[in-house]
């Protein structure tokens, strides 16, 4: 209380003129109205501009649980897609030639053959002979080895090791990786596998010289696998050859993944992968009895 008195005792004239300035002020803003304009514009202006910067700072706070929810959300989206292919009307022809529609009804034993998981790259390599990518899903999302990856714009690569909260992926840019793939426009189907060092080109093996190939045709996956749904994107047929005395295309394909601006990718979960590999061993060891 001392030092308070003391205080005001020392500054007592400023802290007095203060005031009255204050007064002044005031009095001037409330009593002429052209002031008063100015002086609640110029607020409003300085407001305005500070809660904006305040927005701006929290949709930048906010951007991650965004990027996640969108994530999901077109997870989501591709799961029910997928499961809609299935109830699509299927027309077959009869033995007279006639088309017959056959209208398939969505049934409730109907399940999802694939689901769609969300993740974020946070480390990939494109500049060696055999490169990998980590994303920010492990164990607890359900990510387990030997799942494909893909982004919005094709196919990515497969999952190889898991840990509880991350999982590094074989990418597509890998000199052991082998892709089943097919000219969408005709569905031959061959083998893609990666041009070493050409992180946006690839080669398509085992197209055979009497299949049409023509510049542009858009390559996907074939089905054939466990790892990928039939029709993912992989990229354009840029050039073709057929080497003398050779009975298969060299065939070059631009792909449609951007390896270096990676940033989201979709973990597919195969719902049919453990009885498919079960029956195809099975097979397997039958015939080598």
């Amino acid at each position: 209380m001392r030092n308070l008195l003391r205080f005001l005792q020392r500054y007592h004239a400023f802290l007095l003129f203060f005031i009255l300035e204050l007064l002044c002020f005031a009095l001037i803003v409330r009593y002429n109205s052209y002031q008063r304009a100015s002086i609640l514009n110029t607020t409003s202006a300085v407001v305005g501009g500070v809660l904006e910067q305040a927005s701006e700072v929290r949709d930048f706070i906010d951007l991650k649980e965004v990027n996640d929810s969108l994530l999901s959300e077109n997870a989501r989206i591709a799961s029910e897609l997928t499961t809609t292919k299935m109830l699509l009307t299927t027309k077959i022809a009869d033995s007279l030639g006639q088309m017959q529609t056959i209208e398939t009804q969505k049934d409730s034993t109907i399940q999802t053959l694939y689901k769609y998981i969300g993740a974020k790259v946070i480390n990939n390599s494109t500049n060696q002979v055999n490169n990998f990518i980590t994303i920010n899903k492990g164990s607890k999302d359900g990510i387990k080895p030997e799942m494909g990856v893909i982004s919005s714009n094709g196919i990515v690569g497969v999952v190889k090791n898991v840990s509880e909260n991350y999982a590094s992926v074989i990418s597509v840019l890998h000199k052991n990786m082998r892709v089943s793939a097919k000219i969408k426009q005709n569905n031959f189907i061959g083998s893609l596998r990666w041009e070493v060092l050409a992180p946006q080109y690839a080669r398509l093996d085992d197209i055979p010289k009497h299949a049409p190939v023509y510049v542009g045709d858009e390559v996907t996956t074939s089905g054939y696998s466990s790892f990928f749904p039939d029709n993912v994107p992989i990229g354009v047929v840029e050039e073709w050859g057929l080497p003398q005395g050779s009975n298969f295309y060299n065939i070059r394909v631009k792909l449609s993944t951007d390896f270096n601006s990676l940033n989201y990718v979709y973990v597919i979960d195969y719902m049919g992968r453990k009885e498919q590999k079960e029956l195809e061993e099975a097979s397997l060891r039958e015939d080598n009895k």
